[in-house]
């Protein structure tokens, strides 16, 4: 047998073992759960995890009041359902994120868990509305359904439809990516673990034959420990085999591909080894640059970014996610519109009392009236804006932590951009840190 034939007979045998495994084995549910929730309080929009059959095995996050209403009425919920279902299969066959409108009109979409042709279920992602020029070319599921709602019940879900988040098609296209990346990175640790096994596995079952052997035959020493060598060698190459195919991008040259996998496992990794409301400042700025190259990879150079510091990193820590927000509001709200290369510039400096960290950008900004409404709003208000949203809930999480003192700072000037300033006591007290 040759070694590609080898290597295809392995490949069958692990087909088999995870068609035979249910999704709850292959992911790590908990650590998807922390991050739906994470990408949907930063995001606004509504995200599952279901399996092959549309059984959630996540707990829904954000589902907005509007959907819940139409899963209470009989002549929705069925093609709620129906919606839902099409749009996973739509990306299990495509096996790419599937964006389309829904029979109520919102925006969703279903982001595939395939590993080697098998469809074992699927991200549901939405529950949004998109600007109209944007969804022209949707597919929409209403031209397979029909729904017959009386007024009262029509009236109700119409207040609860205005209700509903507007979210750039571009945002929920960004989110969508990044967790088929995740995902297939999740995977592919979980079918290395599921060949480390294997080979573990097979290594303990030759020992024991081995010294079944010796036993019988009495086999020197020298042979078994022959066989043992031959053993480790058959693991470590397998090994390799492995890292190969982690390669493969690299291989084929597909050189920005590898790089954005290994930052998005970076940025995984950070996510997922969170587990408190303060980090270090350090990992905090590392997340952001992980974000930002990505970025900058994705839209072929629109923008340069820079950091300057002029204190010391060591010994300072913020809330997780802070400067993330700011930064990714630059990208996707100050530089969308402009016909001319963003800048963005993070600042660290200190006095005796606090340190800081200044965002700025030279975007598109906002004009003055709604920039002023806008920061005047009560951090309790209710915001469908998904910037607005975003921000108003990080300044309700720093005041609640450091107090009214330390609400953040935002200069706006349309078509000049916008600065942020981030104040962060140097001492505070009994807090729970990751890295």
């Amino acid at each position: 047998m040759t070694i590609l034939e080898k290597q295809q007979q392995e490949k069958a045998k692990l087909i088999k073992v995870l068609s035979e495994t249910g999704m709850k084995d292959i992911i790590d549910i908990d650590a998807l759960q922390k991050m739906q929730d994470n990408i949907a309080e930063i995001s606004g929009i509504s995200i599952v995890a279901v399996d092959a059959k549309g059984t959630p095995i996540t707990k829904e996050t954000s589902f907005t009041s509007f959907c819940k209403l139409r899963r209470t009425i009989d002549e929705c919920r069925s093609n709620c359902f129906f919606s839902d279902a099409y749009g996973g299969l739509k990306a299990a066959m495509k096996n790419t994120p599937y964006i389309y409108k829904c029979p109520a009109g919102l925006v969703d979409c279903a982001v595939p868990i395939n590993i080697y042709g098998i469809y074992l279920g699927a991200i549901l992602m939405g529950q949004v509305r998109c600007e109209t020029k944007s969804i022209k070319g949707l597919e929409n599921v209403k031209n397979f359904t029909l729904e017959d709602i009386n007024e009262d019940k029509t009236s109700a879900l119409y207040d609860e439809y205005k209700k509903t988040k507007i979210v750039k098609l571009e945002r929920l296209k960004l989110v969508a990516n990044m967790f088929h990346l995740i995902i297939d990175e999740m995977i592919e640790k979980k079918v290395e673990e599921l060949y480390r096994k294997r080979i573990e596995q097979e290594r303990d079952d030759l020992k024991s034959e081995v010294k079944k052997m010796a036993a019988r035959q009495n086999i020197s020493k020298t042979s078994i420990k022959y066989n043992n060598q031959s053993i480790d060698l058959r693991n470590r190459f397998l090994t390799n085999i492995m890292n190969s195919l982690g390669n493969l991008s690299i291989i084929e040259g597909a050189y920005k591909t590898n790089e954005m996998t290994c930052l998005f496992s970076k940025m995984l990794q950070y996510n997922f080894g969170t587990h408190a409301n303060f980090v270090s400042l350090e990992k905090e700025l590392d997340n952001v640059k992980n974000y930002l190259r990505i970025q900058q990879i994705c839209s072929a150079n629109k923008f340069d970014y820079e950091l300057k510091y002029s204190c010391s990193l060591k010994n300072k820590f913020i809330p997780y996610f802070s400067i993330y927000i700011f930064a990714e509001n630059s990208i996707l709200h100050g530089f969308d519109k402009i016909d001319y290369k963003g800048k963005l510039k993070i600042s660290i400096f200190e006095d005796e009392r606090d340190y800081f960290v200044q965002i700025e950008d030279n975007g598109s900004g906002m004009v003055s009236k709604k920039f002023k409404a806008f920061f005047k709003k009560s951090v309790d208000s209710i915001n469908t804006n998904d910037y607005e949203l975003s921000i108003q809930s990080f300044r309700k999480r720093i005041i609640s932590l450091f107090g009214e003192d330390y609400d953040i700072k935002i200069q706006s000037k349309y078509e000049k951009g916008f600065r942020t300033l981030i104040k962060i006591p140097l001492a505070i007290e009994g807090i729970k840190v990751n890295g």
